[in-house]
């Protein structure tokens, strides 16, 4: 398994594998994939992902709101123990390397058992 962060200029090369997985985020979150594309393209997001056997098998969008990297959204198929982790430590490691003090993940409940050290934390949006 290998992780990978990708530039704009990436972006149209590997977007046939990537769309996939955005569109099921779009369609259990209802996000608009297009939006994410442009907001990549525009370097406002960022786009991680892991590959196995050269075949992307997931994707997280990050977004940096200084002092906070915050994962925006994420979507795959684990194929192995501690894959999850992986992608995690790395952006991690990236968060800080940019001077980032905090992580911050929009995600589901299930993610509280697989990462160490987080809390859920409520949000909503005021009308």
């Amino acid at each position: 398994m290998s992780v990978f962060c990708l530039g704009p200029e990436q972006l149209d090369g590997l977007w046939d594998e990537i769309a996939p997985h955005l569109a099921r985020f779009e369609s259990e979150r209802g996000f608009s994939s297009a939006d994410i594309r442009r907001d990549l393209a525009s370097t406002a997001k960022q786009l991680w992902g892991y590959e196995v056997g050269g075949r992307v098998i997931g994707v997280c969008v990050t977004q940096v709101c200084k002092p906070v990297v915050e994962i925006f959204a994420a979507v795959g198929t684990q194929t192995s123990n501690g894959q999850i982790q992986e992608v995690h430590a790395a952006i991690e490691r990236w968060a800080r390397e940019i001077g980032c003090t905090r992580l911050r993940i929009k995600g589901r409940k299930g993610w509280l058992r697989m990462l160490d050290g987080y809390e859920m934390i409520l949000e909503k949006e005021l009308a």
